[in-house]
This record gives structure tokens, sequence and C-alpha cells, in this order.
């Protein structure tokens, strides 16, 4: 069985706070994410078979009709595949697997609520990091409680190797039983997994997903997705793939920049725009050029472009006004009387010199090339 990185929608409980993202631009490379690498892929990590119990756990639990009784059973088969996995030996990955492996040294195991995993589990396991990303990748519907189509094949083909029905009843189980069950499971998990491979890497309207295969094949030491961009320029230059990904580089510059001076203005309390614009129009900086056609960066981008850097900063002021106002969080900067007043500082000097501008986001390229490589290198394991 595989163990690799997979990433789900995003978590809600994970909202960027203001001081991650000051001037609102995860909108702008979520976007630009998505459209690359398809939408099932965010910045939560996991791993394929948390997402497949995840997904059999909201199959079962569906299958009830009271709401406590829903959640005791989507505990059980959270805590039936740790344990099962502990049983096979195969424990990369487990969620609460502290607790999972303290609980397995007993004679009986206790199932259900009064056996959780976790100190709680609804918020800590699988339900509480999967449940929004089942129902947001379209594999299961909580409102109406059914697995949507996709998601049921999964399951099907998942219940034709292994089911969970004799266990669910059962309040205690021993290790002997898991034991004996653990191959089953363990198979099983391998059964669905090219299908959920092909649900999250390759739902994308660019065929990325074959060229990242001939990327490893060319430089299979070196996965970063700074080195597949680099390689996608050098052997694909008129591919519709390089060209997002120029495209992307240019907007994530773009964002860089602004970050930056962002930075710089919080570091400038009791300063006058004019004496900050000057400091900025001094630095290497202001030597770059920007290109991007997103609306919520464009007239930064011409005004940097035009190198109005008092109205940059002004026009920055607003962006992080707004985003602010969104999250109902208070501002940490504003601008009075053509000065800077800040209320959250920062520390920080422009940069004397740009070598090669690193890259602001990932854009979901460094989950996607992560999990690409290991279905690259390990997925011939399920043939």
């Amino acid at each position: 069985m595989i163990n690799m990185s997979f990433l789900t929608l995003p978590d809600p409980r994970i909202k960027p706070s203001g001081s991650r993202d000051p001037l609102g631009f995860q909108t702008i490379w979520v976007k630009l994410g998505r459209e690359l690498v398809g939408s099932n892929l965010t910045t939560i990590t996991s791993s394929i078979d948390n997402f497949i119990i995840a997904l059999l756990a909201s199959h079962y639990s569906f299958q009830e009709i009271d709401e406590d009784k829903k959640m005791e059973v989507f505990f059980k088969v959270e805590q039936l595949g740790a344990y099962f996995r502990i049983a096979g030996n195969y424990k990369n990955n487990i969620m609460g697997i502290t607790q999972a492996q303290k609980n397995y040294t007993t004679n009986n195991i206790v199932l259900g609520d009064d056996g959780q995993i976790f100190g709680n589990q609804k918020t800590s396991g699988l339900w509480g990091y999967y449940s929004s990303a089942l129902m947001m990748s379209g594999l299961v519907n909580k409102d109406k409680d059914q697995v949507q189509e996709e998601g049921s094949e999964i399951v099907n083909k998942f219940l034709k190797v292994f089911s969970f029905d004799d266990f669910l009843e059962l309040s205690f189980i021993g290790t002997d039983t898991l034991e004996k069950h653990a191959g089953s499971f363990i198979k099983a998990l391998g059964f669905v997994y090219k299908d959920m491979v092909h649900f999250v890497l390759q739902k994308s309207k660019f065929d990325i997903y074959s060229k990242t295969e001939l990327f490893f094949q060319s430089s299979v030491d070196n996965t970063t997705y700074q080195l597949f961009y680099d390689w996608m320029q050098r052997n694909y230059t008129n591919d519709p793939i390089t060209i997002k990904l120029l495209e992307i580089k240019e907007i994530d510059k773009a964002l860089w920049i602004a970050s930056k001076i962002f930075e710089y203005c919080r570091t400038q309390k009791g300063k006058t725009v004019n004496e900050v614009a000057k400091s900025i129009e001094e630095s290497t900086l202001a030597m770059i050029k920007l290109s991007s056609s997103d609306l919520k960066i464009k007239k930064f981008i011409e005004l940097w472009n035009s190198k109005q850097f008092k109205e940059v900063i002004y026009e920055l002021e607003f962006i992080h006004s707004e985003s602010m106002k969104n999250r109902s969080s208070a501002k940490w900067l504003t601008i009075k009387n053509d000065k800077l007043n800040v209320t959250v500082a920062a520390k920080m000097s422009l940069p004397k010199s740009i070598e090669k501008i690193p890259w602001q986001y990932n854009y979901f390229l460094h989950s996607y090339i992560s999990v690409a490589f290991q279905v690259y290198t390990e997925g011939k394991s399920h043939e």
C-alpha cells in the first residue's frame, strides 16, 4: 500500500487571518492554482487512504437516521480503519495513531463514542478535516446524506473486497480479529487507489499529469515545482501548461512585490506617504516591470509600472482595507493626513538587490508535484 500526501479542499477552520494574508491575495492564487491542477487539491495535507476511509465512513453514517448514531458510526469506521492498518503494520499517515496504538495494546479495544482516538475525534479526526472536503469535491452531499455518483463508484468497488458490516455493531474488538482481517482491508484500499488518484490528479482542463510523468523520468531526484516550471520552459515552450505557468509566475511576482511594499509600509509609522514613496523609488524593486490581467491587482501593477509610488501606497492601503473589512478584522495600516498610521508593525527593509524573485505562493503546485511523484514512483505496486 502506498503512503502519499493528499490534499483536500480547504478546511474552513483555517481561513487565513489578516496576519497570513493581509492583502487578501488568496483569492488570486487559489483561482490560478485551480485552473492549472484542478479542483481537488489545496493546502491541507493528509493521505489518500484517510480520504478513502472518510468517504467510507460517510457512506455508512448516511445510512443512519439518528444524528448521534451517525456520528458514532463515522467514529467506528475511522477507528477500525486505524486499527486494521496497525494490525497490518501499515502505520503511516494514521490520524490519531498515538492513542490508537495505545488502545491496540489492550485485550478488547473499545469502539465508538467511548473509544475515541482523539480528545475530540469529531473536530480533530477525519470528520473535522474531511467532511467539508468530501462535500465540496462532489464526492458526497451532506445536505441529502448521500454519497454522489463518483464517490459511490469508489465505495462499491472497495466493498467488493472488504465490508465493515460485520464490525459496526461491535462495541469492542480484539486484536486477533483485527489481524485476521487486516490484509483484506489493506487490499481493498489498494483496489480503489487508482480510482482516487484519477479523481485527484487527472481532473484538470490541462494535461498536467502526463507532463509531470515526463518530468520525473528526466529528473527523478529533483521534484520541486520551480524545477518543473524551468523544465517546462525548456522543453515545451508553447504548451498551454507552460503558458499558464508563465502567467502564474508573472502574477506571483506582482503579489510578491505588493506584499513586500505593504510590509515595508508597516515599518514606516508616522512617515508621510511622500517619504515612503521616495524610499521605494530608490530601491531595487522599482526597476522590476510587472504584468497581470487580474482585476484585483491590475491597478497596482499599472501604478507600479508607471512609477507612481505614492499612489501605489494608497492602492495597497485600499486593498488591505477591503480585505480586512471582508473578514470583519481591524486594519493594520491606515493613512490619515498623508501619514502612515500603523497598528501592527513589521520588521524588514527593502532588498538592496534582486537576482531571482522567489515564489510568493505555491498555487498547489508543490502539493501536486509531491502527490504525482509518489504516484509515479510507488503506484506500480498496485498494478
